[in-house]
């Protein structure tokens, strides 16, 4: 198959962010076979994300088609280009650079790092055109320095951003392609990050299974980091897609396991969590038919939007405790909510 050259591996990934859209999109048609052709030719010019997103598109085609012979190959192709990056890993640890060579690596992953640094504060202004652009120049200066957990990181970030522009298809290629490199390179933080993106990728693609099983991936490793806040939100994530599923004790079990974690923390930080979980068991007693049993957590949840001052999470949810009430003829409850809403949004005086 592919061949294992090493500069290429290095020196060539900083073009993966116009690759891998351009044969993820623009040749999405293709046959199988030929896709499977073009990722060993990305592999041979050391496109390794191009690569791995070929296999990938390859892999989700065949599965919805159920076509098992190309999910084998598209499968076997992806473990391939993953050992190859442990065996890269290996090469780059026993590769001695003399003195002047050193400092030029060096200097690379410190720009490296200076780069990744500006992405994410790009990221918290949403500015996503300028992270991606920040992101690029990262991704050359690791590779540059043959540092591999930056380009992991590099290419986790890239699909957080594609992610948060709902580009799901190019979330799943990049954290693919990261979680390759970082799950070799000793970084947990980074493949929980990443591992977790890809479920939320897979969540909004509608692949529940895909999704549960990142997610889950993703909860063991926050919770073997004691990254409590963190492990919340993923519960909080995975209790959506057992849901999704109809896994319905499944689901409560993980809200209130999410609920635990919050409460490990000060409250201040985890109050937005709290109140999120709450409101999505609200939904699911709901979805259960027990309408009864919702509104305890709904009521919870208003209290908490009201003390952090979110009058239009509260706005929504007093109107649906409203609705639910006059549902189950408590009459006078649901009065109670309207006149909370009219205390929130006064109506207008009528003209004289």
């Amino acid at each position: 198959m592919g061949s294992t050259k090493l500069l290429p591996l290095l020196t060539n990934t900083a073009s993966t962010t116009l690759t891998v859209w351009l044969y993820c999109t623009a040749r999405a048609a293709l046959p199988l076979q030929e896709r499977v052709t073009e990722g060993w030719q990305q592999f041979d010019q050391g496109n390794i994300a191009a690569a791995i997103a070929c296999f990938q598109e390859v892999l989700v085609r065949a599965q919805r088609l159920g076509d098992i012979y190309f999910s084998n190959i598209a499968g076997n192709s992806l473990q391939f280009v993953e050992q190859t990056l442990v065996d890269l890993e290996a090469e780059l640890e026993a590769l001695e650079l003399n003195g002047d060579e050193t400092a030029l690596a060096q200097g690379e992953c410190s720009l490296g790092y200076e780069h990744l640094s500006a992405a994410q504060e790009a990221i918290q202004a949403a500015c996503f055109s300028a992270a991606l652009h920040y992101l690029d120049q990262a991704l050359r200066q690791f590779s540059a320095s043959g540092q591999l957990t930056g380009v992991g990181q590099s290419l986790s970030t890239m699909a957080t951003v594609h992610l948060a522009t709902a580009d799901y298809s190019r979330a799943l290629t990049y954290g693919q392609a990261a979680i390759a490199v970082l799950e070799d390179c000793d970084a947990l933080p980074d493949s929980a990050h990443t591992l977790q993106t890809l479920g939320l990728a897979h969540f909004h693609l509608g692949d529940w299974a895909a999704a549960q099983a990142r997610l889950e991936q993703a909860a063991t490793l926050y919770h073997r980091l004691a990254d409590s806040r963190a492990e919340g939100i993923t519960l909080n994530h995975l209790g959506q897609v057992y849901s999704q599923q109809k896994d319905f004790m499944f689901a409560l079990a993980t809200y209130e396991a999410a609920l635990d974690c919050c409460l490990e923390l000060p409250s201040a930080a985890t109050q937005e969590l709290t109140a999120t979980v709450l409101r999505h068991t609200g939904q699911l007693y709901e979805g259960m038919g027990y309408c009864e049993f919702a509104i305890a957590p709904y009521r919870d949840a208003l209290d908490t939007y009201q003390k952090l001052g979110d009058i239009a999470k509260a706005t929504l949810l007093l109107q649906h405790l409203g609705s639910l009430y006059e549902a189950q003829g408590q009459y006078a409850m649901a009065v109670e909510c309207y006149h909370q809403l009219q205390q929130i949004h006064p109506l207008p005086e009528n003209p004289q």
